[in-house]
C-alpha cells in the first residue's frame, strides 16, 4: 500500500513534527479549508471514477469523494464522518444479523450483571471460541436482561476501520493502531478491545494532529467500553 503524505505523519514527516505546533492551521480553519476543496472538486468527482494524483496515488480529495458524494460532519465540530472514520464492519458481528436479533427497545441497559446470572451465561457460553449463533443468541439474552440496550449491542458492528484509498488510511500503518482481523473471528472479547483501542486511538491523534474533536469516536469508544465490561464478567 502506497502511504499518502499528507503532513500528519510523524514516520513520514518527522522534521515537520517537531514544528508542527507554529504551523498547523487552527481547526475551525482546517475544516474550512477543506469544504472549501471538496466544495469546488465535488461536480467533477461526481460524474468522474477516482483521479490519479500527480504524485502517483489517489489524492486525498478525491479519496473522498468517492467515499460519499454528499460530505457533511455528523454534528457540529465533529470530523468523524467528514475523515471516513467510523464504518460498519463485522469485526465481531461475522455471521450475525442484528437486525434479525429479538431485542427489546425499551430496555435503556441500566441494570449489572449478578454473580449467579454471570455464572449461568459463562456454562452456557464459551466466548473464548464461541459461533455467531451463539453470540446472536448471548445479545439476546443480555439485552433481556437489560444489561445491554438494543442501540449498544447494534454499536458493535461499527468501529474506526480506515482503507486504502481512504483520507485516513495512513492509520492503519500507525503505531498503537490495531489489525482487527488478526484476532480470533471467534473470540469477540478481544476483537473488541482492539476496536476499542483503535477508536481511542484515533480519538486522541485527530485531535492532536489536526486540532479536531471526533464525539463520535468517542461515544462509540465509550459504548464498546460498556459492552467489554459485560463481555467480561462471563
Amino acid at each position: 500500500m502506497q502511504i499518502k503524505d499528507l503532513g500528519v505523519n510523524p514516520a513520514i514527516n518527522n522534521s515537520q513534527h517537531k514544528s508542527d505546533a507554529k504551523t498547523r492551521a487552527g481547526g475551525d480553519d482546517f475544516f474550512r479549508l477543506m469544504q472549501e476543496k471538496i466544495g469546488k472538486e465535488q461536480p467533477a468527482a461526481a460524474s468522474e471514477s477516482p483521479g490519479i494524483h500527480p504524485t502517483g496515488g489517489i489524492g486525498e480529495i478525491e479519496a473522498i469523494a468517492a467515499r460519499s458524494r454528499i460530505i457533511k460532519p455528523i454534528a457540529k465540530n465533529d470530523v468523524s464522518d467528514f475523515l471516513g472514520l467510523v464504518k460498519e464492519n463485522r469485526h465481531l458481528l461475522r455471521g450475525v444479523d442484528l437486525d434479525a436479533l429479538n431485542l427489546n427497545e425499551k430496555a435503556a441497559g441500566n441494570a449489572s450483571l449478578s454473580a449467579e446470572q454471570a455464572s449461568a451465561l459463562q456454562k452456557e457460553f464459551d466466548l473464548g471460541n464461541i459461533t455467531p449463533k451463539q453470540l446472536s443468541e448471548l445479545f439476546e439474552q443480555l439485552n433481556a436482561l437489560n444489561v445491554l440496550s438494543a442501540d449498544e449491542i447494534r454499536s458493535v458492528r461499527n468501529s474506526v476501520t480506515p482503507a486504502d484509498g481512504d483520507v485516513m488510511d495512513y492509520l492503519l500503518n500507525e503505531q498503537g493502531f490495531k489489525d482487527v482481523s488478526s484476532i480470533s473471528e471467534n473470540d469477540p472479547k478481544a476483537r473488541l478491545s482492539a476496536m476499542m483501542q483503535n477508536e481511542k486511538f484515533a480519538s486522541l491523534h485527530i485531535n492532536a494532529r489536526y486540532g479536531q474533536n471526533v464525539p463520535s469516536v468517542s461515544a462509540l469508544a465509550d459504548m464498546h467500553k460498556k459492552v467489554l465490561g459485560v463481555l467480561g464478567k462471563i
